[in-house]
């Protein structure tokens, strides 16, 4: 199978790719004045539930501890589903259950600071921007972002978080903030935000063990598959279970698939019955790597996927992917090296691939395991990533009161 390469356009959506490159920060110009040193930042989380960015968020905050500035997570765990403030060495948390709360610590910490960077998201960076006052911002699209895609986004005039189209965001605010998108298909897609004109990709950086977990070995013919996904409908589960019961795969394929209940569990429940497909639904887990050592392959089908950090969790037990050519698919995987990209406007070809899988000498996937595993530890590391966010600070401090 070949990656499908998607040419730069001026439309931003899902399967769009362009180059990494530096942000230029679209702010006005103001006259030149001295550059801080950086000496802290202050990162900003919503937590709405148990996923990637839940992780991602606080390795961030540790690797540029280790960066030598200090480092200050403003984490908003907003249900009770929602993951609970972590604990990364060296980092001072502070864990709010409210607008109130929040609008007080963020205030506090990070307002008018010469040498402060607030590192937001596209959930908060309105709120944060009017927050932080003087303060430069920084925001991440953790995600991918088209028109009619809903994003939860914290509302700074009422303080709820509104599930929203992009188009609705507020131009004046998302403009004086620099942006980051997690991949170059995130980045690119950023566009589509009002008042964002560029982004800059900065991947995620996903802690790994130092030795991978030993794994069982794969069985001829055959194919143990894993999937980490929150049950809803953007991750698009439903292709799978449809691919898993292809009649010429699915008495040789166990698909199970780990992550936190959500919208689509009671619709994917019931197609698996409709179809018999071989599909396991395990629920959330803690210790994801233990899990992943009887898993011959990952596979992750959602065309918008911003990152897939899974993927990466996988490489780090060497275990290859899956997934399609659109969103950050093609960038996180190597087709043919790390794992096998396929086409996904094209029917049947999640099948297609994993019969492919399940027909591959085992040395093979093997290979491809370790060759995902360098991969990540090279490339998806959080002291690239922490070093990358620094250095866009560093040229946002420049801006200080172009607000």
């Amino acid at each position: 199978m070949t990656n499908v390469q998607h040419p730069s356009t001026d439309d931003a959506g899902p399967g769009t790719r362009r180059p990494p490159r530096r942000a230029t920060l679209a702010l006005p110009q103001t006259e030149t004045v001295p550059v801080p040193a950086i000496n802290t930042v202050v990162l900003t989380w919503l937590s709405t539930a148990l996923g990637g960015a839940e992780k991602s968020v606080p390795e961030l905050a540790e690797a540029l501890a280790l960066q030598g500035v200090r480092v200050r997570l403003v984490w908003w765990r907003a249900t009770p589903d929602a993951a609970e403030a972590p604990a990364p060495a060296g980092v001072e948390v502070q864990e709010v259950s409210s607008w109130d709360g929040y609008r007080s610590v963020v205030n506090t910490i990070a307002a008018n600071r010469r040498g402060t960077v607030v590192i937001s998201s596209h959930r908060t960076c309105a709120a944060d921007v009017i927050l932080a006052g003087a303060t430069p911002v920084v925001a991440v699209l953790r995600g991918i972002a088209h028109r009619e895609r809903i994003l939860r986004v914290l509302d700074p005039g009422t303080g709820r978080i509104e599930p929203i189209h992009p188009g609705q965001m507020q131009a004046h605010l998302l403009a004086q903030a620099a942006w980051v998108g997690i991949s170059d298909a995130s980045a690119f897609s950023a566009k589509c935000l009002p008042g964002v004109t560029e982004a800059t990709t900065i991947y995620n950086g996903v802690a790994l063990p130092d030795t991978p977990p030993e794994r069982t070995a794969k069985v001829p013919g055959r194919l143990r598959v894993a999937v980490v996904a929150r049950t809803v409908p953007w991750k698009r589960l439903d292709d799978l279970v449809y691919a898993a019961s292809d009649p010429t795969i699915a008495d040789r394929v166990k698909v199970t698939v780990y992550g936190q209940p959500g919208s689509a569990q009671d619709s994917l429940d019931k197609l698996v019955t409709a179809t018999r497909a071989p599909v396991t639904f395990h629920g959330y887990t803690t210790d994801l790597a233990a899990h992943l050592t009887d898993s011959d392959i990952l596979v992750s089908p959602s065309p918008e996927e911003g990152f897939g950090r899974c993927v990466i969790d996988a490489a780090g037990a060497r275990i290859p992917a899956i997934v399609p050519d659109e969103g950050a698919g093609p960038e996180v995987v190597l087709d043919g090296q790390t794992g096998i990209v396929y086409p996904y406007a094209q029917r049947g070809s999640l099948a297609k691939a994993l019969a492919w899988a399940a027909d591959a000498d085992p040395g093979v996937l093997d290979a491809m395991g370790d060759a995902a595993l360098a991969r990540a530890k090279g490339w998806f590391n959080p002291a690239r990533c922490a070093a990358q966010f620094l250095d866009l600070a560093h040229a946002a401090t420049g801006l200080r009161g172009a607000r």
